[in-house]
């Protein structure tokens, strides 16, 4: 925080300052704390890294190309299962 307090700040306004401040390096924590989290995720998984070999792919859009394909994957797969399950119901 600024020593200088010329600005006619009042003392409230600094106190709030001084939280907001103090939740933004939390959240900076945090974010650091995922961050390492992706990567880790990243390098276990090689499809990642392949991805990760187009220009201007990262980790963090990598995992989140394989999560999607992942949720598409079990989307299809439970809509064949229900289709089965119906299919069978039916016979």
């Amino acid at each position: 925080m600024p020593e200088n307090r010329s600005n006619a700040l009042t003392n409230m306004t600094y106190g709030i300052i001084a939280d907001l401040f103090a939740f933004m390096r939390q959240l900076g924590v945090r974010i650091e704390a995922f961050d390492r989290r992706i990567d880790q995720v990243f390098w276990a998984n090689t499809d990642c890294q392949r991805i990760a070999q187009i220009c201007g792919v990262g980790s963090k859009t990598a995992n989140a190309a394989i999560s999607a394909v992942a949720n598409i994957n079990a989307r299809v797969i439970w809509a064949m299962l229900r289709r089965n399950e119906e299919f069978r119901a039916s016979v």
